[in-house]
């Protein structure tokens, strides 16, 4: 099952995030690849060039923060639905809460990201949390503010 998951986390993100998330999950999925944007490339790096290497690759999924609304030139979520490349965005409450919230958020949601393969080649997922009534009750992936179980079991029984 875990064969295609491939995880590469932003510059944007923690380099411990993914570390951290390898070293809890590797005995159980051994095929489980995790890395970081920094593992191969240097800070700065254009989207478009280490994308680019994706692109080679669409079972990569990208994990941001980057929503794509600063001004930057280039838009890694515009990039990514462009050219194929499956991404999930961290919401802003999550990015606020910071590095524990964003491992714990990863980690809440970890067996339906063995899932966004199901999804059309460049979809965005948005993580963030769920609530009741005002408190946080966990953690969900979203697609266009439906939940990705709910996009899942609409989608058109071919795969």
């Amino acid at each position: 099952m875990s064969a295609g998951l491939k995880l590469l986390f932003d510059e944007c993100c923690s380099p411990r995030l993914p570390r951290e998330l390898r070293d809890f999950y590797q005995r159980d999925y051994p095929a489980l690849q995790i890395r970081h944007l920094m593992d191969d490339w240097t800070a700065g790096t254009p989207d478009s060039q280490w994308l680019e290497a994706l692109r080679q690759d669409p079972s990569w999924i990208v994990i941001t923060k980057d929503a794509g609304k600063n001004s930057a030139q280039e838009k890694l979520p515009l990039i990514c639905r462009e050219w194929g490349i499956t991404h999930i965005v961290f919401t802003s409450g999550i990015i606020s809460k910071g590095f524990v919230t964003q491992k714990n958020a990863v980690a809440g949601v970890w067996e339906q990201l063995f899932q966004l393969h199901r999804l059309p080649p460049g979809t965005q997922v948005k993580l963030g949390e769920t609530s009741q009534k005002g408190d946080v009750t966990g953690f969900e992936l979203r697609v266009n503010q439906k939940s990705l179980i709910t996009v899942l079991r609409n989608l058109p029984a071919n795969d």
